[in-house]
Protein backbone atom coordinates (compact mmCIF):
# COMPACT_ATOMS: atom_id res chain seq x y z
CA UNK A 1 0.00 0.00 0.00
CA UNK A 2 2.42 2.28 0.94
CA UNK A 3 4.36 2.23 -2.42
CA UNK A 4 0.92 2.81 -4.73
CA UNK A 5 -1.10 5.34 -2.16
CA UNK A 6 0.68 7.98 -3.28
CA UNK A 7 -1.22 8.01 -6.41
CA UNK A 8 -4.14 8.26 -4.83
CA UNK A 9 -3.37 10.56 -2.25
CA UNK A 10 -2.45 13.11 -5.75
CA UNK A 11 -5.65 12.18 -7.38
CA UNK A 12 -7.80 13.07 -4.19
CA UNK A 13 -5.97 15.78 -2.35
CA UNK A 14 -3.42 16.77 -4.75
CA UNK A 15 -0.47 15.73 -2.01
CA UNK A 16 2.71 17.16 -2.33
CA UNK A 17 5.54 14.82 -0.93
CA UNK A 18 5.59 16.95 2.15
CA UNK A 19 1.46 16.08 2.77
CA UNK A 20 2.43 12.09 1.98
CA UNK A 21 5.21 12.00 4.96
CA UNK A 22 2.82 13.50 7.38
CA UNK A 23 0.55 11.06 6.31
CA UNK A 24 3.45 8.14 6.60
CA UNK A 25 4.61 9.93 9.84
CA UNK A 26 0.62 9.26 11.00
CA UNK A 27 0.37 5.24 9.71
CA UNK A 28 3.48 4.63 11.86
CA UNK A 29 2.42 6.27 15.10
CA UNK A 30 -0.89 3.96 14.55
CA UNK A 31 1.14 1.00 13.95
CA UNK A 32 3.23 1.96 17.10
CA UNK A 33 0.01 2.78 19.06
CA UNK A 34 -1.48 -0.67 18.14
CA UNK A 35 1.82 -2.62 18.83
CA UNK A 36 1.96 -1.36 22.21
CA UNK A 37 -2.15 -2.31 22.90
CA UNK A 38 -1.50 -5.79 21.18
CA UNK A 39 -0.02 -7.41 24.47
CA UNK A 40 -2.62 -5.91 26.43
CA UNK A 41 -5.15 -7.32 24.15
CA UNK A 42 -3.49 -10.72 23.61
CA UNK A 43 -3.51 -11.41 27.51
CA UNK A 44 -7.37 -10.49 27.63
CA UNK A 45 -8.64 -12.35 24.51
CA UNK A 46 -6.10 -14.29 23.13
CA UNK A 47 -4.25 -14.14 19.72
CA UNK A 48 -6.47 -15.37 17.26
CA UNK A 49 -8.77 -12.60 18.78
CA UNK A 50 -6.60 -9.99 18.62
CA UNK A 51 -6.12 -11.43 14.90
CA UNK A 52 -9.83 -11.38 13.99
CA UNK A 53 -10.10 -8.05 15.96
CA UNK A 54 -7.22 -6.78 13.48
CA UNK A 55 -9.37 -7.98 10.10
CA UNK A 56 -12.44 -6.79 11.47
CA UNK A 57 -11.25 -3.13 11.75
CA UNK A 58 -9.34 -3.09 8.59
CA UNK A 59 -12.77 -4.35 6.90
CA UNK A 60 -14.33 -0.82 8.22
CA UNK A 61 -10.80 0.48 6.41
CA UNK A 62 -10.95 -0.25 3.63
CA UNK A 63 -14.88 0.94 3.41
CA UNK A 64 -13.80 4.16 4.80
CA UNK A 65 -11.35 4.56 1.81
CA UNK A 66 -14.04 3.12 -0.80
CA UNK A 67 -16.72 5.90 0.34
CA UNK A 68 -14.16 8.47 -0.58
CA UNK A 69 -15.30 10.14 -3.97
CA UNK A 70 -12.99 10.25 -6.69
CA UNK A 71 -12.93 14.01 -7.76
CA UNK A 72 -13.88 14.90 -11.52
CA UNK A 73 -10.68 16.44 -13.38
CA UNK A 74 -10.28 20.08 -11.60
CA UNK A 75 -12.87 19.97 -8.80
CA UNK A 76 -11.96 19.42 -5.06
CA UNK A 77 -12.80 16.78 -3.03
CA UNK A 78 -15.38 17.02 -0.54
CA UNK A 79 -14.15 18.29 3.04
CA UNK A 80 -14.82 15.38 5.02
CA UNK A 81 -12.91 13.36 2.45
CA UNK A 82 -9.78 14.07 3.82
CA UNK A 83 -10.95 13.18 7.25
CA UNK A 84 -12.56 9.92 5.79
CA UNK A 85 -9.17 8.76 4.10
CA UNK A 86 -7.24 9.75 7.55
CA UNK A 87 -9.75 7.36 9.29
CA UNK A 88 -9.36 4.32 6.88
CA UNK A 89 -5.52 4.70 6.69
CA UNK A 90 -5.14 5.29 10.44
CA UNK A 91 -7.62 1.99 10.69
CA UNK A 92 -5.45 0.26 7.81
CA UNK A 93 -2.07 0.94 9.76
CA UNK A 94 -3.50 0.65 13.11
CA UNK A 95 -4.87 -3.34 12.07
CA UNK A 96 -1.98 -4.14 10.83
CA UNK A 97 -0.42 -3.41 13.99
CA UNK A 98 -2.38 -5.78 15.67
CA UNK A 99 -2.52 -8.64 13.12
CA UNK A 100 1.40 -9.41 12.02
CA UNK A 101 2.38 -9.14 15.97
CA UNK A 102 0.10 -12.17 16.32
CA UNK A 103 0.32 -14.10 13.38
CA UNK A 104 4.26 -14.43 13.94
CA UNK A 105 3.20 -15.01 17.42
CA UNK A 106 0.78 -18.22 16.32
CA UNK A 107 3.52 -19.35 13.89
CA UNK A 108 5.91 -20.03 16.72
CA UNK A 109 3.56 -21.21 18.84
CA UNK A 110 2.02 -23.64 16.30
CA UNK A 111 5.42 -24.66 15.18
CA UNK A 112 7.88 -27.45 17.20
CA UNK A 113 10.62 -26.21 18.40
CA UNK A 114 13.32 -27.26 15.41
CA UNK A 115 10.73 -25.50 13.23
CA UNK A 116 10.57 -22.63 14.46
CA UNK A 117 12.96 -20.65 12.58
CA UNK A 118 12.14 -21.90 9.32
CA UNK A 119 8.53 -21.44 9.52
CA UNK A 120 9.20 -17.91 10.81
CA UNK A 121 11.46 -17.28 7.98
CA UNK A 122 9.32 -18.76 5.55
CA UNK A 123 6.06 -16.17 6.82
CA UNK A 124 8.70 -13.45 6.48
CA UNK A 125 9.36 -14.58 3.04
CA UNK A 126 5.72 -14.09 2.26
CA UNK A 127 5.72 -10.89 3.62
CA UNK A 128 8.42 -9.93 1.52
CA UNK A 129 7.10 -11.65 -1.68
CA UNK A 130 4.13 -10.01 -1.25
CA UNK A 131 5.64 -6.49 -0.94
CA UNK A 132 6.89 -6.94 -4.04
CA UNK A 133 3.57 -8.15 -5.90
CA UNK A 134 1.39 -6.17 -4.01
CA UNK A 135 2.55 -2.46 -5.29
CA UNK A 136 2.36 -3.88 -8.36
CA UNK A 137 -0.84 -5.45 -8.86
CA UNK A 138 -2.28 -2.27 -7.15
CA UNK A 139 -1.01 0.16 -9.48
CA UNK A 140 -2.26 -2.00 -12.80
CA UNK A 141 -5.42 -2.13 -11.03
CA UNK A 142 -5.38 1.51 -10.03
CA UNK A 143 -4.28 2.63 -13.85
CA UNK A 144 -6.70 -0.04 -15.32
CA UNK A 145 -9.75 0.33 -13.61
CA UNK A 146 -9.61 3.34 -11.65
CA UNK A 147 -8.34 5.21 -8.26
CA UNK A 148 -10.81 3.08 -5.89
CA UNK A 149 -10.65 -0.74 -7.53
CA UNK A 150 -7.57 -1.78 -5.34
CA UNK A 151 -9.57 -0.83 -2.36
CA UNK A 152 -12.43 -3.42 -3.46
CA UNK A 153 -10.26 -5.67 -4.59
CA UNK A 154 -7.94 -5.44 -1.49
CA UNK A 155 -11.34 -5.58 1.16
CA UNK A 156 -12.36 -8.51 -0.91
CA UNK A 157 -9.34 -10.48 -0.59
CA UNK A 158 -8.96 -9.72 2.88
CA UNK A 159 -11.59 -11.98 3.72
CA UNK A 160 -9.83 -14.93 2.65
CA UNK A 161 -7.29 -15.04 5.75
CA UNK A 162 -10.35 -13.48 8.19
CA UNK A 163 -12.60 -16.92 6.93
CA UNK A 164 -9.68 -19.07 7.56
CA UNK A 165 -8.86 -17.50 11.21
CA UNK A 166 -12.67 -18.12 11.99
CA UNK A 167 -13.63 -21.34 10.76
CA UNK A 168 -9.88 -23.16 10.34
CA UNK A 169 -7.57 -21.90 12.33
CA UNK A 170 -7.57 -23.85 16.19
CA UNK A 171 -7.60 -21.54 19.19
CA UNK A 172 -3.89 -21.95 20.90
CA UNK A 173 -5.34 -21.54 24.45
CA UNK A 174 -7.93 -24.68 23.82
CA UNK A 175 -4.91 -26.17 22.59
CA UNK A 176 -2.58 -25.04 26.11
CA UNK A 177 -0.16 -23.25 23.74
CA UNK A 178 1.11 -20.11 25.42
CA UNK A 179 2.88 -16.80 24.07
Amino acid sequence: MENTIVFLTFALFVYSPRDNAWLFLFNGACMIFAQGLARQLVKRLGQRKVIMLGMLIASVAFVCVALIPTPATGTPSPAWSETTFYLGLGLISFATGLILPSVSALVSLYSDASEQGRNLGILRSAGSLARVIGPVTAALLYFHFGSHFWVYIGGALLMLPAIWVVRGLPDPESEGLKA
